[in-house]
């Protein structure tokens, strides 16, 4: 049986849940310097492009994506939102075993439910700051399927070792180092970095520059979180050319609209405003995790994103307690409690404006 989904940034319910005029989502790590304004004047200046069918293959926005990273446009594949990518890869590949390190994003596990795949899950320690290791994957860690302990001999063949990194949602970072041991194993991994934009010096830690070389290595990006587009959907992918022809040959037409693929194009030319919003999450980030050290009750993890993940240490506190009466005062919060293998003493936050910092910080000292 699925699991339900949960995931942040549910406008309705927040709306409905509170009589707050000013609502701010914390729950959600979206930019809140909000959409480009390239992006807006182009949508404008492009709404009549709707009477035709998007681009298929969204070709223009996968050489824009190329040039940004300094690729090749055979090396991307363009989705209609990280998410969609995730399913397509499980769709395309049909693994009969993987491993997953918890706690992370709940969609890999639900991707491959869907193709009934065997999954192992690696239970990351809170003594070790929830961190992904070398020794943590070689010679014997500790799996679990169902709750039950495995060897890691058991494991041996897995087809796939799924890594978010910057993880979600604790935001720890592993180290190059380890996946390319993972890589030299011989396992192919398919690593979500949707959220290495906000990471600094991402040159040291991000996987792109060995997947566009390597045939067991799958890069999940995603051009939602930087640019404050959640509701156009643009994800997209990057590996090797037959890896990315594997997975073209699995994906519908037109699977990501008109609108979505011009706000892509426009928002990657868009350098001031890259460098203005990596630059101002690192000083709301810092900032904002220091006032939240001053908390008691509060132990924040030292944030590499632009989110910040926080355990309860008092010994009432409880996290769906904490988000439902943050919710009720306007500023939803993300309840880590749903999350494979954490308990309710764990929440997460988005960085937002400093204004808007401060707020958060206020109500959630009265409330803890």
């Amino acid at each position: 049986m699925l699991i339900k989904h949960i995931h942040g940034g549910d406008v309705k319910k927040t709306l409905s849940c509170t009589s707050k005029r000013w609502v701010c989502d914390f729950s959600a790590n979206i930019n809140p310097l909000g959409m480009p304004k390239s992006v807006e004047l182009a949508l404008k200046k492009h709404i009549s492009s709707l009477v035709n069918y998007p681009e298929i293959g969204s070709k223009e926005l996968c050489r824009e994506i190329a040039k940004y990273h300094n690729i090749k446009p055979k090396n991307i594949i363009v989705g209609n939102g990280s998410g969609e990518l995730i399913y397509l890869f499980a769709r395309a590949f049909k693994p009969k075993s993987a491993i997953i390190p918890v706690p992370t994003f709940s969609e890999y596990e639900m991707a491959l439910k869907t193709q009934n795949t065997k999954m192992f899950f690696l239970k990351l320690s809170q003594k070790d700051e929830f961190k992904l290791s070398i020794d943590k994957i070689s010679p014997s860690p500790s799996f679990t399927k169902r709750g039950n302990p495995l060897k890691f001999q058991n494991t041996k063949k897995t087809d796939v070792f799924f890594i978010c990194n910057p993880n979600n949602p604790t935001g720890v970072l592993t180290e190059k180092e380890v996946l390319l041991k993972l890589v030299s194993m011989n396992k192919f991994l398919f690593i979500d970095e949707v959220f290495m934009d906000f990471v600094d010096k991402q040159e040291k830690f991000t996987m792109l520059d060995v997947a566009i070389r390597q045939k067991n290595i799958f890069i999940l990006k995603s051009l939602t979180k930087l640019f404050a587009l959640p509701g156009l959907r643009i994800g997209y992918g990057v590996a090797h050319p037959e890896i990315i022809e594997r997975l073209k040959c699995m994906q519908e037409p037109w699977n990501v609209n008109t609108l979505a693929q011009i706000s892509g194009i426009y928002a990657l030319k868009d350098k001031t405003y890259i460098k203005n919003s990596i630059l101002q999450n690192k000083v709301a980030r810092e900032h904002l995790y220091n006032e939240l050290t001053k908390i008691n009750g509060l132990t924040p993890y030292y944030p590499y994103a632009n989110f910040i993940f926080i355990e309860l240490i008092s010994k009432n506190a409880n996290s769906k307690d904490i988000a439902l009466k943050m919710l009720r005062l306007g500023l939803p919060i993300r309840d880590c409690s749903s999350f494979r293998s954490l308990g309710s003493k764990f929440i997460r936050i988005a960085v937002k404006s400093r204004q808007e910092n401060n707020r958060l910080v206020k109500t959630l000292k009265n409330v803890v």
